[in-house]
């Protein structure tokens, strides 16, 4: 025994279980029912014993009297309270730890377990999906092997904490009540499935939901009991349990002066601590060491009895003063390290408290020591920090920090911060190092990951009691870290932080923070609803918290309307829901924020982060609704606020790169958009996850097949595709499916390099990875702008078959037709779900569906389709003589495109039925003047379609995909004609040229590159 530790004797933790014999029996007899899964709910105040229950139970079983080879009992205790178990993989990983069932069992779980970690090295906490499942499975299976075996003892502390205190807006809104993320498992799936297992588990009296859920789940199974104070003959039997234990440790004196106390003493002592063990034990360590009585334990018994319960209270604080007072002045080694566990209510260890005690580190390591065994302190099992029990730290709290000068308060909090800054920039750069290297011990790195996490936390516990203003301004920078991490497990750690520090601070600490805290904590679950893709859910919330809050958010001025805004404008872009709300909201957060003239750095930078992402998601917006070119507006806007704020939003400065680059390569900007894609790319992988490398990765294909370099883009898609697989992130998946199909169904087209057959198989691939990305959107994630984006590429991909049905002999006639029944029943419920609100997705589909009508030999078909676009755009994006030529800056650009592409299509079937009247007429005997007099008008028209599909192609981007592609169309139909007929040609396009008032006419300068200056041809005809 250490030396420290004797001079200590009511806190020993004493071997007897002073008088709960009811209940030891109840979970003896429950142990011996075998087959009989029980779970035993106990709940008890603070400081009632629960834990020293739990453990002598299990203690018992292992190595007591009621130890039997047939019975596991856990060799610890599974402590709630601690983050690592928050999540469904740490309690698993927990429950196995305490278990040790030796070499065989929990195989299974193990090697699901580091699939599992594989998977999710690079996507930092996200849900993963059936590999969870996958891993939660083979964890029952082996439970259930491990209970064939053996009837398994489990134990549960601190279960309050599975669900968390409602705050009060999500009150005020009726939110669902939230839990830690391995509650719903633990509770409606694990206890309910034991066959051969006794649970304990224990907590305080809170949250009433708690109960009702475990009663839910158990039915008759669970067995509630509360854990009360000590009954008086248990108070007394307590002093002789003491005075055993010091007489075994060799303190013969305080054995002696413990049983020198008279009994009246003892039972006024036991009316005046209620009973409760942890008072009860520091009274009697007291008296041990003082060798006096307390004057207030001196009162007799019946004057003591006769006391309100005021006076009571008052004895009581007097009482808890002169204890916690003798810790501080009876010069015990070990005492200036339980008053520095005071102020580290998230525990301590031996570098911390080497700090605080201005001393050596292994000085420090030998003082935690010595408390260890004593009954108030508790020591988390994963990293052995030490904790006070939660009484000490209250007792503590009243009776000596509060009291302390604030300037000895400032150097404690300072250098507790100090220690944290060091602690949180060691772990960041270990996981950073730790990602970069793919052989690096997943354990490692899931530890490195929680040791950051938890130093977070942890931090901001204190920052808020050493200034509750930058205490909320830490809480802030480390909640928004968590919002751009997706790191949910972090996000409720912090909350719980907070709602602990308004709950337990005075209201003069609070009074600064009071309304900002309540207003963050609501806005966060617009946040929350949004990372989980849950967008609908995001807007009710917000629609909700505008009109439930209404007062909060007046005090709270400008910056508040504004944040709703803000994430209210970003939820409704993702649901595809009252876009022009939205794209209002956005701007008119802009404004406001614009006109804020911050009052500290603090400010300043939440001004920047909030318009920065004001731009980004109003950019998303324009994107998502085709006006490309002021989506490039706001991205670059974005930008420079991003950078401004630091190394902290690099990965928000790479997601804006990433959209930036993708609205320049659809206004046809394409080597600053694969510049800019690769920057973003680049930084992606030095910060190291790998799911936004892949959204990098995604988005350069995209871009490379509006390049039309489709057998580049096939190879990042891939990449993409295989790392989305592997992190099993379903919207990725989604993404780089649709993207890797529009590249092989576009690779299918490249000239000269496949058979009929070889495109046919690229288009049924095509197909394959179209329909994956089509049910994601429909069934896993809310992204209605991609759902249509998908239907669209899956109609395209059956019309081109259509297209190749006439070259391609292993597609049947009737197989035809029933690909251009999908193609038009997929393109035309594309059509119907843009709608309205995404107007340029809607003309796509139907642009696209006259194309197939086209394929598929239905030239009225295609003439209505594309007099439905017509009629269905604004007047003013059209190049007419009436009007000439548009303004530039019309919006959405995209409108261009599908009008030249409409225009195409009118050009190829005028074209056609030129050939073919010409070439009926020819037949039939007449000369080539005399058949093209007859055919003038279509050539005409032909020439005429052309020329207006390349001057609008021209307004949307002087050089892109569509466009070259329209000049191939133009030349093939143009290179077999004669004289005479490019003649026609020539003043067809210059007649468009002068009506229209055309600055630029790629279909006149077509002619001049490949048939030569049109005076020539002139010359030849006469």
């Amino acid at each position: 025994m250490i030396r420290g530790v004797l001079d200590y004797t009511g806190v020993w933790a004493t071997p007897k279980l002073i008088n709960r014999k009811p209940i030891l029996n109840e979970i003896r007899k429950a142990v011996r029912d075998r087959g009989a899964p029980y779970v035993f709910y106990i709940t008890g105040r603070g400081g009632m014993g629960k834990t020293f229950l739990l453990r002598e139970v299990l203690r018992r079983l292992r190595e007591g009297p009621w130890s039997e080879p047939e019975v596991l009992a856990a060799q610890d205790v599974v402590d709630l309270y601690h983050p690592p178990v928050h999540v469904v993989e740490g309690l698993c990983r927990a429950i196995r730890a305490v278990l040790r069932p030796g070499l065989g069992y929990f195989a299974d779980f193990q090697q699901e377990r580091e699939r599992l970690a594989r998977i999710r090295r690079d996507l930092d906490l996200r849900d993963i999906g059936w590999q969870e499942e996958r891993m939660l499975h083979a964890f029952r299976e082996d439970f259930r092997s491990l209970e064939d075996d053996y009837r398994v003892v489990l134990a549960f502390d601190t279960a309050e904490v599975l669900l968390y205190e409602p705050d009060p807006v999500q009150q005020s809104l009726a939110l669902a009540p939230q839990g830690i993320e391995a509650r719903g498992w633990l509770i409606e799936r694990f206890l309910p499935s034991l066959e051969n297992t006794i649970v304990l588990i224990a907590g305080r009296p809170g949250p009433p939901r708690l109960r009702e859920d475990l009663r839910a789940a158990l039915g008759e199974r669970l067995i509630e009991r509360t854990l009360g104070p000590l009954e008086e003959p248990d108070s007394l039997d307590y002093f002789q349990t003491v005075a055993q234990v010091a007489r075994e440790q060799g303190s013969e004196v305080v054995a002696a002066r413990l049983e020198a106390i008279p009994e009246e003493t003892r039972r006024v002592i036991h009316l005046y601590t209620e009973g409760r063990p942890i008072l009860l034990a520091l009274t009697i360590d007291y008296l041990a060491v003082a060798d006096r009585l307390l004057p207030e334990v001196q009162t007799p018994l019946e004057e003591a009895r006769a006391m309100s319960s005021d006076q009571l209270r008052q004895v009581r604080e007097r009482l808890e003063r002169e204890i916690v007072r003798a810790i501080q002045e009876t010069g015990r080694p070990a005492d200036e390290a339980v008053r520095a566990l005071a102020w580290t209510q998230r525990g301590m260890n031996a570098r911390l408290l080497a700090r605080l005690l201005e001393t050596a580190e292994e000085e420090a390591e030998r003082l935690l020591e010595s408390l260890r065994p004593l009954s108030f302190v508790k020591v988390r099992p994963a990293d052995n920090r030490v904790f006070l029990q939660d009484e000490m730290y209250a007792l503590l709290e009243r009776h000596v920090l509060s009291r302390l000068p604030e300037a000895r308060a400032r150097w404690v909090y300072d250098t507790i911060l100090r220690f944290y800054n060091e602690e949180i920039e060691e772990a960041r750069q270990e996981l950073q190092r730790l990602q970069a290297d793919p052989e690096a011990p997943l354990d490692l790195l899931e530890r490195t990951r929680v040791r950051l996490q938890n130093a977070i936390a942890e931090r901001v516990h204190y920052a808020l009691r050493r200034d509750p203003e930058q205490g909320f301004e830490a809480y802030y920078q480390a909640a928004e870290e968590a919002f751009i991490a997706s790191h949910r497990a972090l996000d409720m750690q912090l909350r719980v932080e907070l709602l602990e520090f308004l709950s337990q601070a005075s209201q003069e600490a609070t009074a600064t923070i009071a309304d900002w805290s309540t207003w963050d904590l609501g806005v966060r679950w617009i946040k929350r609803s949004i990372v989980s893709h849950r967008y609908d859910e995001a807007v009710q919330i917000a629609t909700r918290l505008r009109v439930e809050v209404t007062d909060l958010m007046e005090r709270l001025g400008p910056v508040a309307e504004a944040e709703l805004s803000v994430w209210e404008g970003w939820a409704r872009t993702y649901a595809g829901q009252g876009l022009d709300l939205a794209e209002g909201r956005l701007r008119t957060a802009i404004e406001a924020l614009d006109r804020l003239q911050p009052r500290t750095p603090f400010e300043r930078d939440q001004q920047r982060a909030l318009l920065a992402r004001a731009y980004n998601s109003l950019g998303y917006l324009l994107r998502v609704r085709g006006r490309f070119r002021e989506a490039v507006e706001q991205y670059r806007r974005a930008l420079p606020l991003w950078r401004a704020l630091g190394p902290a939003f690099e990965s928000e400065a790479a997601n804006t790169l990433n959209n930036l680059a993708w609205a320049l390569a659809e206004t046809g900007k394409f080597g600053q958009a694969i510049r800019l894609c690769q920057d973003a790319l680049e930084i992606r992988r030095r910060l190291g996850p790998r799911y936004p490398v892949a959204l990098s990765l995604n988005t350069l294909a995209m871009i490379q097949i509006r390049n039309d370099r489709p057998d580049q883009a096939e190879e990042l898609a891939q990449r993409a595709l295989a790392i989305f697989f592997e992190l099993e992130n379903w919207r990725g998946i989604g993404m780089s499916s649709r993207a890797l199909a529009e590249a092989l169904r576009r690779k299918a087209w490249l000239p000269y390099q496949y058979t009929p057959e070889q495109q046919e198989e690229l288009l049924r691939k095509a197909r394959r990875l179209a329909d994956e990305a089509v049910a994601i959107f429909t069934h896993r994630v809310e992204e209605r702008s991609r759902l249509i984006e998908a239907l669209i590429e899956l109609g395209c991909i059956y019309r081109d078959w259509v297209r190749i049905h006439p070259l391609a002999s292993a597609l049947e006639a009737t197989a035809r037709e029933e690909m251009a029944l999908r193609a038009e029943r997929t393109l035309q419920r594309a059509a119907e779900e843009a709608g309205e609100t995404f107007p340029h997705l809607r003309v796509d589909a139907l642009v696209n569906l006259a194309w197939l009508y086209f394929y598929a030999g239905q030239p009225e078909g295609a003439e209505e389709t594309v007099e439905e676009v017509f009629q269905s755009l604004p007047a003013d994006f059209f190049i007419t003589p009436e009007r000439g030529v548009p303004r530039r800056d019309l919006s959405p650009a995209f409108f261009w495109v599908q009008i030249g592409k409409a225009h195409m299509l009118l050009a190829l079937m005028a074209m056609d039925r030129f050939r073919s009247a010409y070439e009926r007429l020819r037949a039939e005997g007449k000369s080539r003047e005399e058949a093209l007099d007859a055919t003038r008008d279509l050539l005409q028209k032909g020439v005429e379609h052309f020329t207006l599909a390349l001057a609008h192609d021209v307004l949307y981007a002087p050089d892109f995909r569509d466009l070259r592609r329209g000049k191939d169309l133009f030349y093939q139909s143009l290179k077999g004609l004669n004289p005479a007929e490019l003649r026609l040609a020539y003043e067809t396009a210059r007649q468009v040229e002068r009506e229209c008032r055309l600055d630029e006419n790629p279909a006149r300068q077509l002619l001049e590159e490949y048939f030569g200056l049109p005076e020539a041809y002139e010359e030849t005809v006469g």
